[in-house]
C-alpha cells in the first residue's frame, strides 16, 4: 500500500487563518479587525497546550499581513515571518510546507482561501471540501492525526 499524501508530511500541528476582510481601512471597528482579533481568541484555546514556541507566518499582501499584526498583538508573539508560498496565487507542494512549517516550534499561518485550500486537501482532501472558509476563519490542523478542526 503506498504512503498516503499525509504520511510524508512530518508530524506537526500548526493554525490556519483566512486574512480578514479587506476593510482596514475603516478603522477600529472595522470588519476586518474584528475577525482577526477572534480568530486570536480562537486560537488562545489551543494555545494553552502547546509546549512549543510560536511563531507566524504570513503572506506578504498587506491584509494577511495586517490580519498576522493583530493576531500576534493579541498573543503576545513577537515574530512574523512572510513567504511567497502563502500568496493567494499559490500552490505550495509537500517539499514547500516542510520547508516552511517548522516542526520545532508551532506556526499560524495567515493567508488566503485558494492556499488554505490546497494546504488543507493535502491533508485530508475529504474533509477539506467541507470546510466554510469565510474571511477570518481559523483551522487548528495536526498532520499526525490528519485532524482538521475549524475553530
Amino acid at each position: 500500500m503506498a504512503p498516503t499524501i499525509v504520511a510524508l508530511l512530518t508530524s506537526m500541528r500548526f493554525f490556519l487563518v483566512r486574512h480578514g476582510q479587506d476593510d482596514f481601512y475603516l478603522g477600529k471597528e472595522s470588519r476586518g479587525l474584528g475577525e482577526a482579533r477572534k480568530a486570536a481568541v480562537k486560537i488562545s484555546r489551543f494555545r494553552k497546550e502547546a509546549q512549543k514556541p510560536i511563531s507566524i507566518l504570513s503572506s506578504p499582501i498587506e491584509r494577511a499581513l495586517q490580519t498576522a499584526h493583530i493576531i500576534a498583538r493579541e498573543l503576545n508573539i513577537t515574530q512574523i515571518d512572510s513567504h511567497d508560498l502563502l500568496l493567494e496565487s499559490a500552490t505550495p507542494t509537500l517539499d514547500d510546507l516542510e520547508n516552511i512549517l517548522n516542526a520545532d516550534t508551532i506556526r499560524i499561518v495567515v493567508t488566503h482561501m485558494p492556499t488554505i485550500q490546497c494546504i488543507l486537501n493535502m491533508i485530508d482532501m475529504r474533509h477539506a471540501m467541507r470546510l466554510a472558509m469565510p474571511t477570518g476563519c481559523a483551522f487548528h490542523v495536526d498532520t499526525n492525526s490528519r485532524e482538521i478542526i475549524a475553530l
